[in-house]
This record gives structure tokens, sequence and C-alpha cells, in this order.
């Protein structure tokens, strides 16, 4: 999700997007790992049209699936702020 920014001479070219990625893993432990490996790798980065990627929120949650007892997930929400 996220929108585009104006000014009174137009859109400015300014975009912001929230992205979620679900980290699954066969346990609680590997979940998190993965998440903390996602968090390493985007959060802070700027390069190219990407002026920011900041982690917004984290939760833990049950997988939807029959075998939730036996999986893992950590959902990350990063926002992303970006040139056109």
């Amino acid at each position: 999700s996220g929108g585009g920014d104006y000014t009174m001479a137009g859109a400015s070219g300014y975009r912001m997007a929230r992205v979620q990625a679900d980290c699954y893993g066969a346990t609680v432990g590997a979940a998190k790992l993965l998440a903390r490996q996602v968090i390493a790798a985007l959060s802070g980065v700027r390069t190219g049209k990407f002026l920011g990627v900041f982690l917004d929120a984290e939760r833990d949650l049950s997988p939807e699936t029959d075998r939730a007892e036996l999986l893992g997930r950590v959902v990350l929400d990063f926002v992303i702020h970006y040139k056109e």
C-alpha cells in the first residue's frame, strides 16, 4: 500500500509504500531468526531510487494452517520511501 506526494505544482515524484514480509519457520525460533535476517538485509537501505527502508512494526502470529502448532510466523512491516 502507499501513495504519492503532491505540491501546489503537481506530483513531486516522492512515493511511500508499506510492504509486509511474512517470515515462516519450522519453529518459532526459526521464524524469529529469519525475521532478524530480513531486518538486517532491509532496514536502513538507501540506494538508487530508494530513499530509505525502515522497519515499522513486528508481530509474532500463528500461521494460518492446520499445522499451526508446528510452525512459527513473524510478520514485519516496512515503510519504503522512494523516487519515481
